[in-house]
């Protein structure tokens, strides 16, 4: 008997601003999720260490941003185990902690390119069930081979676990704002803009 469903959000959060809590707000009312636990990443297995801020600051800015919403939940268990970022290492401890979960990661379009280079990626679709962010100007129908028939195998038939959000902002724009001296606070959550002024992080490369 399944005990609770349980959302991932596992994404870098460079940094976290109000899309990505708009992309937890929808994930938990259209499947029914008590939760969404936010993972940032320690170091993604496709980037290299240096484009990420920091981990002090990522994590930082994370609880500022969660600090009023309840149901969202921070877990700094990838950054505690440090290393590349597997997402099929921390789905399987997160499965030993709570073994009656139903566990749903939340992932974006863009990400189903390179789907099946990603490690395990058998065993992960066999512990979670994938909710995709559909991203404006990409077509998912452009992948092939292998990639092709993950992102099939991922996707529901009738796309119901698709979301489709119109996002105001994405981490690539605010850190361009970020190079140009300018902080976009209207795009991001309470407390996130002043901890960047804080901690003068307004020439990040």
């Amino acid at each position: 008997m399944v005990s609770e469903n349980i959302g991932i959000l596992g994404w870098a959060f460079n940094p976290v601003h109000n899309g990505h809590l708009a992309i937890a707000r929808k994930a938990m009312q259209r499947f029914g999720l008590a939760r969404v636990i936010f993972i940032p990443a320690a170091v993604s297995p496709f980037k290299e260490e240096g484009e990420h801020l920091p981990a002090r600051h990522r994590l930082e800015m994370l609880r500022a941003a969660l600090a009023d919403h309840p149901g969202f939940e921070l877990s700094e268990i990838e950054l505690k185990r440090g290393g590349r970022s597997y997402t099929v290492d921390t789905l399987r401890e997160l499965k030993k902690e709570n073994p009656r979960a139903r566990f749903f990661l939340i992932i974006g379009e863009d990400n189903l390119e390179g789907i099946s280079r990603w490690k395990e990626i058998d065993e992960l679709t066999a512990i979670c069930r994938f909710i995709v962010v559909t991203r404006p100007g990409w077509d998912r129908n452009a992948l092939e081979g292998e990639d092709k028939l993950w992102a099939d195998r991922i996707i529901d038939e009738d796309g119901s676990n698709l979301i489709t959000l119109k996002l105001p902002v994405s981490s690539s724009e605010i850190r361009k704002n970020l190079r140009e001296g300018t902080i976009p606070a209207d795009r991001l959550p309470p407390g996130v803009d002043e901890y960047l002024r804080r901690n003068n992080i307004i020439s990040y490369e």
